[in-house]
């Protein structure tokens, strides 16, 4: 995209154009006054935005007065294939826009998404979603509580609510297996089922596992969990014999994802390794645990099992 000079309604004067590497620091400043939920820091910026293979400077769009950034819109399409999903040739992706509050209101957000609008068009794209995105996504969808300007933005932009969930967390303190679970455990263990943290037997039974029943990012987020030589009982896995039937992985007080394959999901596996997780982090001194989104039959399990709703997301969509 080239420079664009852009004429504010208040009559101020702002260029927008492609991101550059100099930008970072004037970026992170902007992001964390803006999406005050969801603050970055220099390392995550460049691990999340910079290193992504998919960041095309002509969809990272950053708005300049005077010098100095005063918003940005990251707008994403796949140039290499994530793992079980392809290219998504439909698609796009917004997954982070900032205006510093001197300059909301006056036309630039909106510009910012015409803009980007125009170039997912250029790119062939059909539909642009805010913003489930993977590998590295901010947010799962805008938080009406925290932004609901940015929310009012999409909609005048024709961007539409699609799905809604919620982020959840709760205490460690308390925690303990409920003794039916235990109970589960037990009966689990006379069929020759067992969970066990991840040992190196285990990694290649595992990435089948997750390639069968939950293809896509999960398989891409251990094997970069290995790679960088993350704690192996950060992964947990659930053994039929020598069978891996079921995983769970958290990350400091981070959970999840999790889940079982579907012909073993009545044995209550998925509580177990809930629990078996849960423990592991209490005796890693975490004190909370929490997961960025959760909805239906999911939201139900955790709340369930103690969690509470720390916030709402609207996932919203454009069809072009």
């Amino acid at each position: 995209m080239p420079e664009v000079g852009v004429r504010l309604q208040d009559g101020r004067r702002v260029t927008v154009r492609p991101w550059q590497p100099r930008d970072e620091q004037q970026i992170i400043d902007v992001w964390n006054e803006t999406l005050y939920r969801d603050m970055i820091s220099p390392e995550r910026f460049r691990l999340m935005v910079v290193l992504d293979p998919n960041l095309d400077p002509e969809g990272f769009l950053v708005a300049e007065a005077d010098g100095q950034v005063v918003g940005f819109l990251l707008a994403l399409v796949r140039r290499q294939p994530m793992e079980g999903i392809g290219l998504q040739p439909e698609k796009g992706w917004i997954t982070a826009m900032g205006v510093l509050p001197l300059y909301q209101r006056v036309g630039l957000g909106g510009t910012m998404l015409t803009l980007a609008v125009d170039w997912f068009r250029d790119k062939g794209r059909r539909q642009v979603e805010v913003s489930p995105y993977v590998p590295y996504y901010f947010m799962p969808g805008p938080d009406p509580d925290a932004y609901p300007g940015g929310v009012r933005l999409l909609e005048q932009q024709g961007f539409q609510v699609f799905s809604r969930c919620v982020g959840m967390s709760r205490s460690l303190y308390d925690l303990r297996t409920p003794p039916d679970v235990r109970d589960a455990e037990e009966r689990a263990r006379a069929e020759g089922i067992r969970v066990e943290f991840l040992d190196p037997r285990y990694l290649t039974g595992l990435l089948t596992f997750l390639d069968r029943h939950f293809p896509g990012d999960w398989p891409r987020v251990i094997r970069e969990r290995i790679q960088r030589g993350d704690p192996w009982d950060e992964i947990l896995v659930c053994l039929d014999g020598e069978q891996v039937i079921g995983f769970a992985q958290y990350e400091g007080e981070r959970f999840g994802p999790f889940g079982v394959a579907p012909e073993y999901r009545s044995k209550r596996l998925g509580t177990l390794l809930f629990y078996k997780a849960g423990e592991r982090m209490k005796q890693k001194l975490r004190r909370h645990l929490w997961l960025a989104w959760s909805a239906g039959e999911p939201q139900r399990f955790y709340e369930r099992h103690g969690l509470q709703i720390d916030r709402h997301h609207l996932l919203m969509k454009r069809e072009l």
